[in-house]
């Protein structure tokens, strides 16, 4: 299209600053990802907050400013941490069935606890030291191991795994059921 409205055409200079921008990106998005792959950290710099959410602004902006170089630039960015982020949850499901598994392990020993005592410990630290030895963690990674929450009351009990807080996992002993926090 030629004539007073035609848009002249990017300059060398401004696609190189575009693709520079989209390969720092892809680099970050890709750092993430290991992360997420080793410590499951890399989900809530997606979806938590990071990256994703700051490229959709930015590219909401870039819209409303009418920026095509901006606009493709944070559009690109934003679909690449939306597709690591979307890749990462598999993730998160393996590890509630790791933690589920565990889990069991653990519910084992509280119930056998309150069949001892009357009641269910006030810590975990209450349970005899073979079957704290017989525990796993709810999860472990190569940064380390994740733990669960136990919270007591009221003759009952909660498991709580939360990998990447927002989506805790909790085992409920007056249903025997693990389940999603509403």
């Amino acid at each position: 299209m030629s004539g007073p409205d035609a848009a002249p055409p990017a300059s060398p200079a401004r696609r190189l600053n575009v693709r520079r921008g989209i390969v720092t990106s892809l680099v970050i998005a890709a750092a993430c990802a290991v992360v997420a792959l080793l410590g499951g950290l890399g989900l809530a710099l997606f979806v938590g907050g990071g990256g994703c959410v700051l490229n959709v602004v930015g590219t909401l902006l870039a819209a409303l400013t009418l920026n095509g170089a901006a606009l493709r630039l944070h559009g690109a960015r934003a679909l690449v941490y939306f597709v690591l982020a979307m890749a990462c949850l598999p993730l998160l499901e393996m590890r509630r069935e790791s933690a589920e598994a565990a889990g069991q392990v653990l519910i084992t020993a509280l119930e056998r606890y309150r069949a001892l005592h009357g009641d269910y410990p006030k810590v975990v630290d209450m349970l005899q030291p073979e079957l704290l030895a017989a525990i796993p963690p709810a999860y472990t990674t190569p940064l380390g191991r994740e733990e669960f929450v136990y919270r007591h009351g009221r003759g009952a009990f909660f498991l709580i795994y939360d990998p990447v807080a927002v989506t805790p996992y909790i085992y409920d002993s007056t249903t025997g059921a693990w389940r999603l926090r509403d």
